[in-house]
């Protein structure tokens, strides 16, 4: 969802049909920021980047190895555990 012209909020469930128990409407989320480079805030659950944040950079006509940095807000998985999906696009 956009913010203001180059930010943007992306809604990642928190669970999905085939990675746990489905819980419709609850999400976490990652706020995208677009620039020359894409930065983000927090980066959802370990299946986020694939199933919401990247399809979401692509749908703005950007890539995601466009990501150069992301800021973690806090320690609980729901924010952090997209992070290694980031890096590998990243490498």
């Amino acid at each position: 969802m956009k913010i203001v012209d180059n930010i943007h909020y992306v809604e990642c469930p928190f669970s999905t049909p085939t990675k746990g128990l489905w819980r419709p409407g609850y999400f976490t989320g990652a706020t995208v920021i677009i620039g020359d480079s894409i930065s983000l805030i927090d980066c959802g659950m370990e299946f986020s980047p694939e199933e919401a944040i990247f399809p979401y950079i692509k749908k703005l006509g950007r890539d995601p190895n466009e990501i150069t940095h992301v800021l973690l807000t806090h320690g609980h998985g729901d924010h952090y555990g997209g992070i290694r999906a980031i890096k590998k696009v990243a490498e």
